[in-house]
């Protein structure tokens, strides 16, 4: 998972990049010349009804979420992502 991923390039930068999860941490960084980085998640398909995984996600440091993007999800419907395709957004 990309989330993981995000988090063990933190680990390997050795101090070069973090994983901020405040904007006092995104100003320290930019004050620091560290990589500020922060994790989105585009669609929430990850997410479960009883928000569960969003709590383990926030932990991990999610701080923005687009709860849907090209497909459904249990949050809403996204805009269909088809080619070559109507111009219809359909019901998202």
């Amino acid at each position: 998972m990309m989330a993981g991923h995000l988090l063990w390039m933190e680990r390997a930068s050795q101090g070069a990049l973090k994983v901020c999860r405040t904007a006092g941490e995104v100003s320290a960084c930019l004050a620091s010349g560290v990589i500020a980085a922060l994790m989105h998640m585009e669609g929430a398909e990850a997410i479960d009804e009883s928000l569960d995984s969003l709590h383990l996600f926030h932990a991990m440091g999610l701080r923005s979420l687009g709860p849907v993007w090209s497909r459904p999800t249990i949050f809403g419907h996204g805009v269909p992502f088809a080619y070559p395709a109507s111009p219809t957004p359909g019901r998202g």
